[in-house]
């Protein structure tokens, strides 16, 4: 949240196969099923599509809602046609000027912030190119 302030607010109507943040665990579970497995966290539940050596999508839930989910697998479409192995000018070509940049343990990301729907997302970026999309409702 260090670059909250700084940065300027882009609109962001982000989803995966129709579940965005807000989403109930029951909505999750229609479209895509039982997850393949499901950890108990800190504040609730992480439903987890994938195995355990790849995770390919990742759902935590709070309070019965979706609060952030994550994906690395290029199956799942962006609303702006940005996905995994899109390149960093892909992203800024699509999202706009309006973003932060962080290292993330030697990974780049690269994020926006849509401050009127209280909504992060980051791309994970390795050579350029898009490994990971992490999408977290933003509690300031």
């Amino acid at each position: 949240m260090n670059f909250y302030e700084q940065t300027s607010s882009t609109e962001l109507n982000e989803e995966v196969n129709t579940i965005k943040i807000g989403s109930s665990e029951l909505e999750v579970k229609e479209v895509l099923g039982e997850p393949d497995s499901t950890e108990e966290i800190e504040n609730g539940t992480q439903l987890i599509y994938g195995d355990s050596t790849d995770s390919n999508l990742e759902f935590q839930i709070e309070k019965g809602t979706i609060q952030r989910y994550f994906f690395s697998d290029e199956q799942y479409n962006k609303n702006k046609n940005v996905a995994i192995g899109s390149t960093r000018q892909d992203i800024i070509t699509k999202y706009g000027e309006n973003y932060y940049t962080r290292d993330d343990s030697g990974t780049e990301v690269l994020g926006y912030f849509d401050k009127y729907k209280g909504i992060d997302i980051e791309f994970s970026l390795d050579e350029g190119k898009i490994i990971g999309i992490e999408v977290s409702k933003i509690n300031i």
